[in-house]
């Protein structure tokens, strides 16, 4: 299994790499763990990646992250990086950043209001 992404990886994103996308925070496809397609991490990698809305979801830092607002800017650009790079297959892409995803933050759903 691949180390999550360190603090150091998420802020080094370039511009170039944000904008034309990058593999090399992606695992080894043969090392992400299958996930089903009700996976929430999964729908929301998908509907980042389609242009859809984004599904309404609780979103808390894993230990070591911390939720200052630079470094959730950085994830997000991060994720949008790792998603856009061209020289890996779509499916790859996507279901490498859900695991990279899931590294990173613990989804839960919404409280009630």
């Amino acid at each position: 299994m691949q180390a999550a992404p360190s603090i150091e990886d998420i802020l080094s994103v370039t511009t170039g790499e944000f904008y034309h996308g990058t593999g090399r925070f992606l695992p080894d496809v043969d090392t992400i763990p299958k996930v089903t397609s009700s996976d929430p991490y999964l729908k929301m990698v998908e509907a980042i990646y389609y242009g859809e809305e984004v599904p309404e979801m609780q979103v808390e830092m894993n230990p070591g992250y911390p939720e200052e607002d630079h470094m959730l800017e950085a994830m997000e650009r991060f994720i949008q990086a790792n998603l856009r790079s061209l020289e890996i297959d779509a499916e790859v892409r996507i279901l490498g950043t859900t695991y990279l995803l899931k590294q990173l933050i613990t989804l839960s759903p919404l409280e009630p209001a």
